[in-house]
């Protein structure tokens, strides 16, 4: 009988309280469980070429330049299992700029304020052995998914590089938690634009009900790298220099032929008129997520093919506020 074997990847996370300065892995309690990508980490080396001129072709020693630690990990949106308790992957969502609030019976997360700091982390991971770490971390993170399917949510997070050593941090006691994954039904998108509101079941003069394909959220944080001589790796840090989130709705009418079965939104489009979105994932408590975007600006409305001799709608929006921090809210409860 042949060898097998099942993919592993640990990873664990925590919040620096000093820029670039870990304060400690717990394993048994940052753990968190990845999903699909195998290799969800790697270092990122500027290299210099050299070329002196002699005459000759031979290639010679690079330079090494700047180097950093990325992290490209994937999960599925899930619940504690726990009302009030914080998902494993918050630490992570803290890194991506949201701010962490906990309530008695749910943990919301919307975006923190640019004026109080972004949080940076320290984050490793276990690959056959070898850890690989970084610290100061910031990223960004996109949730996605389709009818019927897991609803991933995705981080890009770049940090500076800890030379990877085998068995160090530990991963010793490690627990990624239990998997709960949830499924994109039963999540009751309701686009509202303060006169007529559309849903799965709405009859509004202007669009029929709509059957909910698919969307994407994404948390549009920009990370740049501050180069400095000083640093052994040529990086002194990353730094938040701008957020520019966006979403994407694909819907389609329920009805086959007739005119206003799909909302018009190309007018508010052109005449600025913003649309609330919000929906939900999940039913039992402690496995519930609700997403509540109040004020989008909607910056492209196309059709598509769809399954089955269907047409899509591809709805676009700026995730944007009139009020500071007031772009989005994700409520775990």
């Amino acid at each position: 009988m042949g060898a097998s074997r099942m993919s592993i990847a640990q990873a664990m996370a925590v919040i620096e309280a000093t820029y670039g300065t870990n304060p400690g892995f717990t394993p048994s309690t940052m753990g968190m469980a990845l999903y699909d990508v195998s290799t969800p980490v790697a270092i990122e080396t500027d290299s210099i070429e050299i070329l002196p001129l002699t005459g000759s072709n031979t290639p010679k020693k690079s330079i090494i330049g700047a180097e950093l630690t990325r992290f490209t990990g994937k999960s599925f949106m899930q619940g504690s299992g726990t009302a009030a308790t914080p998902v494993k992957f918050g630490t992570l969502l803290k890194m991506c700029g949201c701010a962490e609030t906990t309530a008695a019976s749910s943990v919301v997360y919307k975006p923190r304020a640019a004026s109080a700091g972004y949080q940076s982390g320290s984050l490793a991971v276990n690959l056959d052995g070898i850890s690989y770490e970084l610290n100061g971390g910031f990223g960004n993170v996109v949730i996605a998914g389709s009818a019927a399917q897991g609803m991933e949510i995705t981080f890009d997070i770049q940090g500076r590089m800890v030379l990877p050593a085998t068995g160090s941090p530990s991963f010793s006691g490690w627990a990624g938690g239990t998997n709960r994954a949830l499924a994109m039904k039963s999540m009751a998108l309701v686009l509202d634009d303060g006169t007529d509101t559309w849903t799965g079941s709405s009859t509004e003069a202007n669009g029929g009900p709509l059957r909910f394909k698919s969307f994407s959220f994404d948390r549009g944080m920009q990370i740049e790298r501050v180069l400095d001589a000083n640093s052994a790796t040529g990086l002194a840090e990353l730094a938040v220099v701008r957020t520019s989130p966006t979403i994407e709705f694909v819907v389609q009418a329920k009805q086959t032929i007739g005119a206003g079965d799909i909302p018009n939104f190309n007018s508010h489009r052109t005449n600025g008129v913003t649309i609330a979105a919000t929906m939900q994932l999940g039913a039992s408590a402690g496995d519930i997520w609700t997403f509540n975007f109040p004020e989008l600006q909607i910056t492209s409305f196309q059709p598509q093919d769809g399954e089955a001799g269907q047409r899509n709608w591809v709805l676009q929006c700026k995730v944007q506020s009139a009020t500071d921090e007031g772009e989005f809210t994700l409520t775990s409860k």
